[in-house]
């Protein structure tokens, strides 16, 4: 009875805009209904791959998609080992609730303070030079150096503390006797971490990794489209490219 809802869910959001792909074949209008329109087959495909950005926006995605897989990943699997470590009860509530209220707020805000406080008037601008670090204010917005950085950064600060849920919970079911026994071998802190914490949610790391894996295609076109303007150079304007041409073969998925 518990699993009914899920399964319920999985068929209407998964299996049923299953549907919805058939569009990707079609030459699709707003206003038509799905499934009933003219009939192209793989020209939208074509028209993809022989685009003149087409390897431009390959590498860009694939880029973005390793990054994240490389820094952001271990990230919550990091705070949850911390997390786990702390022994005030109260202390460790409060960063965990205040490490995944990000995950809550949509990228539109997300993006909105991003500008604000990488604008060249603001804080992270005013702190540096402030203490003597830069001369003259940096404009991170504007420069398309920075821009792998900044979406590394505010993927990990909005999805951190979310992701280390799952964590904390594995870490919760590890058996308080391995501890006990390790303590009395002489095994300290660190041991205890990497010997029992790590290898018992070594199975739960390994398929949160292969569900991340598995999605490596998707680089966070709602990121990358707000997090870019027209200040930047060509780069961003191939990451621009990009998430046009993402949401054009994601619009057919929905």
């Amino acid at each position: 009875m518990m699993v009914i809802p899920g399964i319920i869910s999985v068929i209407i959001f998964v299996y049923i805009p299953i549907y919805g792909l058939v569009m990707a074949f079609q030459d699709f209008r707003l206003g038509d209904t799905i499934g009933l329109s003219t009939w192209v087959g793989f020209e939208h495909f074509r028209m993809f791959f022989n685009s003149p950005d087409f390897w431009e926006i390959m590498r860009n995605t694939f880029a973005i998609s390793f990054l994240k897989l490389i820094f952001v990943f271990p990230m919550p699997i990091f705070l949850a080992l911390m997390l786990n470590e702390v022994r005030g009860i109260g202390f460790k509530r409060v960063v965990q609730t205040i490490s995944y209220l990000p995950h809550f707020i949509s990228w539109v805000v997300v993006a909105g303070i991003a500008l604000d406080l990488m604008s060249p008037d603001g804080m992270i601008n005013s702190t540096l030079m402030a203490f003597g670090i830069l001369e003259s204010p940096i404009t991170f917005m504007a420069e398309s150096d920075y821009f792998w950085s900044i979406i590394v950064i505010t993927d990990i600060w909005k999805g951190v503390g979310w992701g280390a849920i799952i964590y904390i919970a594995a870490i919760s079911t590890v058996n308080p006797e391995l501890y006990q026994a390790a303590a009395i071998d002489g095994a300290g802190r660190m041991r205890k971490l990497w010997h029992i914490t790590l290898a018992s949610i070594k199975p739960t790391i390994v398929i949160m990794l292969i569900l991340t894996v598995g999605s490596i295609i998707q680089s966070s076109f709602e990121q990358v489209l707000l997090l870019t303007n027209n200040l930047r150079t060509q780069w961003c304007s191939s990451a621009r490219k990009f998430s046009i041409h993402i949401s054009f073969v994601s619009v057919y998925q929905i």
